[in-house]
């Protein structure tokens, strides 16, 4: 192939791919399908290092922690957003202990009950999705590290549908 059919080429591939590489994160929530009303709402969370190389993330605003702000956008089928009223922690430099860290290609998960920071008492549909932003990523010999040098990460899962229904 001639250098400037290659060029042609590859500026294709780039321009398909929106120019971007693969994240080398990716998430899934998971959560039965039917809560009782004023019952717990366990969402699992799982996150995925798709890299072959090991990976140090920061477990600040993930069910990775618990749940310590608002991770969550939580909406009814009509669109109205769930306000959040769980704890706001306020927060320095990490120490090293609130890293996690992922194999090359392997999973952690935590899970959180919803229903305790989230109104989800009421009868209906709802949608959750992640808020999806990781604080930092990145090699474990480079943590922990300061606020100031951190790379954070987006990720995106894809929303999970539940209900709640009268309780028992």
């Amino acid at each position: 192939m001639n250098p400037l059919a290659l060029l042609a080429t590859l500026t294709a591939l780039v321009a398909l791919s929106g120019g971007k590489p693969a994240p080398p994160l990716e998430c899934r929530l998971s959560s039965a399908a039917i809560h009782p009303a004023a019952g717990s709402v366990t969402v699992r969370f799982v996150l995925k290092n798709t890299t072959s190389r090991e990976l140090a993330v920061l477990t600040w605003q993930t069910p990775l922690e618990g749940l310590f702000g608002d991770i969550f956008r939580i909406t009814t089928a009509g669109g109205n957003e769930i306000p959040y009223r769980g704890p706001m922690v306020k927060r320095g430099d990490p120490e090293a202990g609130e890293y996690v860290r992922i194999p090359p290609n392997g999973e952690v998960s935590g899970e959180v009950d919803a229903a305790a920071a989230y109104d989800l008492s009421r009868q209906g549909r709802y949608t959750v999705s992640f808020r999806g932003r990781i604080h930092d990523v990145s090699e474990p010999k480079s943590i922990p590290r300061p606020r100031s040098a951190h790379r954070p990460a987006s990720v995106e899962c894809r929303a999970l549908a539940i209900e709640v229904v009268p309780g028992p």
